[in-house]
């Protein structure tokens, strides 16, 4: 759609203007009174397909920060599905923001707050809200375009896509507030100006979305021309109906009253009334069908064999590559509406690590494994000193996909050709003053910038296939209760998924061992795979272990090159573990808070705790 929104410009203004005049949660109100109208809008197909572009660009989740500046307090760019400044990482045990104020310190600092939530929290309950309301809007006028300028097939797959933006809206917003408001048509003339639609129940919800994929499924093609990628394919709609059930089944909302994390009065709201196995099997076979439709689709992971190099040398790796390179065959939709002009990626969260990178903590590195896939050993005293030689050894050791997303301190970068500044991690910069220092953590954050080469921005990856391997082993295993447990008309079992993804990376087969221990493997290696690309926020919630994993210690580590006595060239170099500033973290986080001016409306309940 990137190419079209271009093109379309014109039409693009014309469609803002008459869908979202509108105020705080728009999509329940009206839109201001306006000269231009629907039959303006429908009225060719270059209009037409300008609207459609603009549902892309309102509705697909962005994931990169949108700009390195200071978050707005009053732009349109307020209330996006990304931080200013930092990745949703940052909140979590993955990241940490090193250098000026971003929304995600103000998350770590304080937690949330319905008063001022559009401040203090990546997403804001409002800004989705216009998207889904110009969605109904298509779907009930596109058949206003002449047949002559789009065929009633192509309409068809255009109502199909707008489905879809819609279920994508209602997915992106579930692990956030749980059951919501559901708008399912357009809000007619005939209805009361200002309309207070309350939360569904999260069942409704889940239903809501499933529904809508199944739908648009039938009447979207398996794939575009080259011009056209990043819209919707009969993938899109299977993904969210998959990464959606997978979080119905998941421990945070397959429970009852009597587990749920706070206490709360409607518990219809959070949970989905009591534990049902049943979940976890839909949830294995919705992540199954995705498996099955790449297949016939051109999908399929990024190996060795598909670029120059293989495995050995870091700067040409399948991993980095997968998740790095825009339109690589791994993805399945990613968010294109980013311009050169959108200087978040090249100045903002990597590499520029010296004003408001992006470093990695010490708490994520046991996650990672050795090249053999045995368990690394890391400083387990906090402040003891140990050599620098030997963490160049250990850093070195570790399996491919660590040296896609970590940069060692002192090191040449490891998966692109720096120069200037950016040729090594400077160690001359690394001091005993690391608390006033440029840097945090392990090392720079660096995924996402396979032989990088300058970009101002790349596509942020919304569905990439090696996720729905992960979704499927972890969906099967729960429900087999076995390693072994493969979905009737499956080509893996749970334990072959995962070893698709371990093998990809680098990694050997699970041994009989860790098969026993299934599940801590599969959240092991959703921390490795899925690193720093927004799912660990949501996975630690939905298996309610956000508490002792964003609740305890996080930990950072500290380089020294210390002069010794009066001598400029003698230099004692070692590193400790330490401990990085305690982050706030309340059992009521699980939830995102609802804007409190809109509860005092009467319409939404509350979530728990706020």
């Amino acid at each position: 759609m990137k190419n079209s929104i271009k093109i379309l410009l014109p039409a693009v203004i014309l469609w803002f203007a008459l869908v979202n005049s509108v105020s705080c949660i728009s999509i329940l109100e009206k839109p201001a009174a306006a000269d231009i109208t629907i039959d303006t809008i429908f009225s060719n197909r270059q209009y037409a397909m300008s609207a459609l572009a603009n549902l892309y660009y309102q509705l697909v989740p962005r994931g990169f920060p949108y700009t390195n500046k200071n978050y707005p307090e009053n732009t349109s760019l307020q209330g996006q599905t990304e931080f200013c400044r930092s990745l949703i990482a940052s909140i979590t045990d993955e990241c940490c923001n090193t250098r000026g104020a971003t929304p995600g310190w103000y998350v770590n600092d304080a937690g949330f707050d319905p008063i001022t939530s559009s401040r203090n929290q990546e997403d804001s309950f409002a800004h989705r809200w216009p998207g889904i309301r110009a969605c109904w809007t298509f779907i009930d006028n596109i058949d206003r375009v002449p047949d002559s300028e789009i065929a009633p097939d192509e309409k068809e797959q255009m109502k199909a896509e707008a489905k879809a933006l819609v279920a994508l809206a209602y997915m992106d917003m579930l692990p956030r507030y749980a059951a919501l408001p559901i708008v399912d048509h357009v809000l007619g003339e005939g209805e009361d100006n200002t309309l207070l639609i309350p939360r569904a129940t999260l069942q409704e919800t889940i239903d809501f979305i499933v529904r809508l994929c199944d739908e648009a499924v039938p009447a979207l093609p398996n794939t575009y021309a080259s011009n056209m990628r990043g819209r919707i394919t009969k993938g899109v709609p299977l993904c969210i109906k998959a990464r959606t059930l997978l979080y119905a089944a998941s421990p945070l909302f397959n429970s009852g009253a009597a587990d749920m994390i706070l206490g709360y009065d409607h518990p219809e709201f959070v949970c989905l009334g009591g534990y049902d196995k049943e979940r976890w099997l839909a949830a294995a076979q919705a992540s199954n069908a995705v498996l099955e439709w790449a297949k016939t689709a051109g999908v399929s992971l990024v190996t060795a064999a598909d670029i120059s190099g293989g495995e050995t040398d870091p700067k040409h790796n399948a991993y980095g590559y997968a998740t790095s390179v825009n339109d690589n065959k791994e993805v399945i939709l990613a968010n294109k509406g980013y311009s050169s002009s959108d200087v978040g990626f090249g100045d903002g969260i990597y590499w520029k690590f010296t004003s408001r990178g992006m470093s990695v903590m010490f708490n994520i590195l046991p996650y990672f494994r050795k090249a053999d896939g045995s368990d690394q050993t890391w400083p387990a005293v906090v402040g003891e000193r140990h050599p620098y030689s030997e963490y160049q050894t250990k850093m070195y050791e570790m399996e491919p996909r660590f040296l896609q997303c970590i940069w060692p301190a002192g090191q040449s970068a490891p998966n692109f050709t720096g120069t200037g500044d950016y040729l090594n991690w400077p160690f001359g910069k690394i001091d005993d003053q690391m608390s006033t220092s440029d840097m945090y953590g392990v090392g720079p954050m660096v995924k996402f910038h396979y032989n990088y080469a300058g970009e101002g921005m790349k596509d942020w990856i919304v569905f990439r296939l090696a996720e729905f391997y992960l979704n499927y082993a972890e969906a099967a295993y729960e429900y087999y209760g076995s390693a072994n447990g493969r979905v009737d008309g499956a080509e893996y079992t749970a334990a072959e998924a995962l070893n698709v993804i371990r093998n990809r990376g680098g990694l050997r087969d699970l041994t009989s061992e860790e098969e026993a221990d299934f599940h801590n493997q599969i959240v092991r290696e959703r921390a490795v795979e899925l690193f720093a690309e927004g799912h660990r926020w949501w996975d630690c919630k939905r298996w309610k272990i956000a508490d002792e994993t964003f609740g305890g210690t996080l930990y950072t580590m500290r380089y020294v090159q210390n002069v010794q006595g009066a001598s400029a060239t003698a230099y004692s170099e070692y590193y400790l573990a330490e401990h990085h500033k305690q982050r706030v973290w309340t059992k009521a986080m699980y939830f995102y808070p609802f804007p409190q001016e809109e509860v005092d409306k009467g319409y939404l309940v509350q979530n728990p705790g706020y």
